[in-house]
């Protein structure tokens, strides 16, 4: 009787695992048969491990970076942003910002120049231009003054596609997965004269491909595991004219990979997890002739690795903690190419600290003069490298005495000589006082270094700052709040010399685009875009041809693309695409912050209920 038991309980228990594993997801086509908002097919929103993994992980809220998710009862995609709490993106595409919801008459601008790129979805459904890589700061990639990206028009599925702002321009590179179901590509790259990709066929899943900008040139790179399951190729990094990227077989992100763009040339470097050494790679970065990268070791966690694209150089560099489950915000992070070396921060038990590394173990310890200077590390994760900002070779550091503690100084670091580790300012002489910098706030104008501060000092506020580095000319522009109000600053962006960022919730305007000089005189409001105290919500903000563009909404005509040259007067609604109060959310991140610049203009992509998500164009001569 027992053993009858006994096999019973093993075959539930093999059942269990069978239908289990059946369950983890593999990235299928698109099924034809489940639409999404506005009708169109679309991939899964994250791509990438490292993407996955952030979600899993991390509270967006807290970060100055906006987030979508989609809400299966409303059926609404929802925008979760610093610059508006949750903005839904219905399929109709009607979005209402104020509180009363009164409609507001904007003069309309108008511009024959404006105009839809191609149409390359013919049908009312969207063709959805989009590419998101994980290491690169632009949406689509340029390469040769040529845009590229993954759209579906309709036939044969989300494919690479290209343009040069024309419509005779503008068309399918390849059909890499012929029929409707698309081959998903994502995360181009440029890198060495050719793009780099993520891509699906029936026969080999998510693979590496590399392409030349022409149909003859694009191919699968290289197979790195063979059959259907795919090897999610991620993190495309180009380390001295060598292009690194991660891979999975086994488990998340365990293969490093590198390729000079041939298959002859294309080769495994090392299988940590096969090697029973870990898995989960992040963060892969370049440095003096290196790639770094962090990855999750089975005996003491998320270590820095080192790869010199050889199975034996590839190792952990040196152990410095313990940071398995429940210690990874320990863990290095900060990965920064300075001075011939690499930089990093981590928390060796003792406190954050500045490390560097020439890629031994012997040579990578404290910085030189480190002076006991603890990091601060707010709003930051290992997940999303935050690099140090440097100007003129010297490196900035949001830091603090005593490890731990809610109080933090701006200090400056300089590998030519021996000074270490050196204070900049004091922000406050109030000894109990609770501010700080805010590290991943730092912004490079003009060889001046913008920063922000979070006071609780008199009430929890922002503050401006900017420094040149010298204790003299380091000093407070602009005080926000309260930030018991919601109001703070965020989305801080270098236009061509000129300091542009939101501030959000303020009493008067709402939130909208500021500008600022460096004074408290010249800094300022730049335009009440949805007059009183309904929100514009700036963002996606992006300088091309001697004006800033970025999106921006009014009750009058919703989310549409705007223009600034810094001025009242020059900020104006380039068109309106989708009209009356329906939006067209211009360069949205829920098309994956759509806006690249070619030869020819900005392009980016927008909505309309006639013709869905496509792609535009504008010479930025409004």
């Amino acid at each position: 009787m027992k053993s009858k038991i006994l096999l019973f309980s093993l075959l539930i228990f093999i059942y269990t695992a069978i239908t289990v594993k059946a369950q983890q997801p593999v990235y299928p086509i698109s099924n034809s048969s489940v639409q999404l908002p506005f009708g169109k097919k679309m991939v899964p929103p994250v791509f990438n491990p490292t993407d996955a993994l952030m979600r899993k992980t991390y509270d967006s809220k807290k970060m100055d970076l906006p987030y979508t998710t989609f809400d299966k009862v409303s059926k609404q995609f929802i925008v979760h942003s610093p610059g508006h709490e949750t903005g839904p993106y219905p399929a109709s595409g009607a979005y209402s910002t104020s509180s009363a919801g009164q409609i507001i008459n904007n003069p309309k601008p108008t511009s024959s120049d404006f105009h839809l790129t191609k149409d390359i979805n013919t049908t009312t459904i969207a063709s959805y231009p989009s590419n998101y890589p994980a290491n690169a700061a632009s949406s689509f990639a340029v390469l040769n003054n040529l845009t590229y990206f993954s759209a579906d028009d309709g036939i044969n599925g989300r494919e690479l596609w290209r343009s040069d702002g024309t419509a005779a321009g503008t068309y399918l590179v390849k059909d890499i997965y012929p029929g409707e179901g698309g081959s998903d590509v994502n995360g181009i790259i440029a890198a060495k004269g050719l793009l780099f990709f993520s891509a699906f066929t029936a026969d080999n899943g998510y693979k590496p491909w590399v392409s030349d900008g022409t149909e003859l040139g694009t191919h699968l790179l290289m197979d790195p595991n063979t059959g259907t399951d795919g090897s999610n190729p991620n993190q495309f990094v180009n380390v001295n004219g060598t292009v690194f990227f991660i891979a999975s077989l086994y488990t998340n992100n365990h293969q490093v990979w590198k390729t000079d763009g041939t298959q002859a040339g294309t080769t495994m470097v090392k299988d940590i997890y096969q090697d029973n050494i870990g898995s989960t790679i992040l963060e892969l970065t370049g440095a003096n002739g290196l790639a770094y990268f962090i990855a999750n070791t089975f005996n003491s966690g998320y270590q820095l690795f080192r790869s010199d694209g050889t199975d034996a150089g590839t190792y952990v560099v040196k152990e410095t903690g313990y940071f398995g489950y429940g210690y990874e915000f320990s863990a290095p992070m900060q990965l920064t190419e300075y001075n011939g070396k690499l930089f990093f921060s981590v928390d060796d038990g003792m406190g954050r600290r500045l490390w560097t590394s020439d890629g031994t173990a012997d040579g990578t310890n404290f910085a030189p003069g480190n002076n006991d200077i603890f990091m601060r590390t707010d709003f930051m994760n290992i997940f999303k490298n935050s690099p140090f900002r440097i100007i003129n070779n010297i490196l900035y550091i949001s830091g603090r005495k005593t490890p731990y503690t809610d109080i933090g100084e701006l200090y400056k670091y300089d590998a030519s000589n021996a000074d270490g580790i050196v204070l900049v300012k004091e922000l406050t002489d109030i000894t109990d006082g609770i501010d700080y910098v805010v590290p991943v706030d730092m912004t490079v104008v003009n060889d001046k270094l913008y920063f922000k501060v979070i006071s609780f000092i008199n009430g929890a506020h922002d503050e401006l700052w900017s420094t040149n580095g010298q204790t003299d000319n380091t000093q407070l522009i602009r005080t926000f709040g309260p930030g018991e109000q919601g109001v703070y600053t965020y989305n801080f962006y270098n236009g061509n010399g000129i300091l542009y960022f939101d501030v959000h919730n303020d009493p008067v305007s709402g939130t909208e685009l500021w500008k600022s000089d460096g004074t408290d005189a010249g800094t300022v409001l730049i335009k009440d875009i949805n007059p009183g105290t309904g929100s514009s919500d700036p963002d996606n903000l992006t300088f091309c041809n001697g004006k800033l563009l970025f999106k921006a909404t009014t009750d009058n005509y919703g989310t549409e693309l705007w223009a600034s040259n810094g001025s009242e007067a020059g900020t104006s609604q380039v068109q309106d695409i989708n009209t009356n109060t329906n939006s067209s959310y211009a360069g949205s991140k829920f098309f994956f912050k759509g806006i690249g610049i070619s030869a020819n203009g900005l392009v980016f992509n927008a909505f309309t209920p006639a013709l869905g998500a496509e792609l535009y164009k504008s010479p930025i001569s409004v």
